[in-house]
């Protein structure tokens, strides 16, 4: 199946900087913090290949570091090996647009649902300060980061963990989906802060099955812009 975008770019390799030094922030967790912040944003794209020498050179250090972040980012399913093509940014097809969707579909509502139940005050706090931070963002890979936080805090108050590091992965790729079709960036942003905004208004009224039923509509409705932007992408 034919990707979204494939780039073969190794010899344009964007200028990425490492995330300053922090406590407990090893070298490994700085690189792998750069790589997947510009695989996500798709300044790495789909299908380019990530030499671990060029990534030494650039940042200044050994390889080690790199072939450490590459095996997490490859753990994590946005990196892929390849045969005499060492370690590339994994494709993304409509196959996987088609799934990604669908695994939020069936996860979503239900923890959504869960998550009025075990919801705090400031769980509710959180949520609504997320939602005005989006407002005051252009849109964009902070705009997009900034609204499917508010998704992903909202399966951790559920507190299913495992459930969270799935939707954690299909967010992920998400965003990804989301950076690689630009026609669906102008209607997206205001759409999704309404939607939002119906689920938080449930959830602080304490109704689960309104919020499970918001969520499922957030979700068709991010399903049908999907669907209607990759009419514009070649097959």
């Amino acid at each position: 199946m034919a990707g979204l975008c494939y780039v073969a770019a190794v010899n344009n390799l964007p200028k990425l900087d490492l995330p300053s030094k922090a406590p407990g922030l090893s070298l490994t967790d700085r690189v792998y913090i750069s790589l997947k912040q510009a695989i996500l944003s798709t300044r790495l794209g789909p299908g380019e290949t990530l030499a671990e020498t060029l990534f030494a050179e650039q940042f200044g250090i050994s390889k080690t570091p790199v072939r450490e972040a590459l095996r997490q980012l490859t753990m994590e399913g946005l990196v892929i090996t390849l045969p005499r093509k060492g370690y590339v940014v994994r494709p993304v097809g409509f196959d996987d647009v088609l799934e990604v969707l669908a695994m939020r579909a069936m996860l979503e509502p239900p923890l959504t649902a869960e998550a009025v139940r075990r919801r705090l005050p400031h769980h509710v706090d959180q949520l609504q300060q997320l939602l005005n931070e989006e407002q005051d963002v252009q849109p964009g890979a902070q705009d997009i980061q900034l609204s499917l936080r508010f998704d992903e805090l909202l399966a951790e108050i559920a507190g299913n963990s495992r459930a969270s590091a799935v939707l954690k992965s299909l967010l992920d790729e998400t965003v990804r989906i989301q950076m690689l079709m630009p026609d669906l960036q102008p209607v997206r942003k205001n759409v999704d802060i309404e939607e939002h905004a119906r689920i938080l208004e449930a959830l602080a009224e304490g109704d689960a099955e309104a919020a499970r039923d918001a969520m499922a509509a957030h979700l068709e409705g991010t399903r049908k812009r999907t669907f209607a932007a990759l009419q514009h992408i070649p097959r």
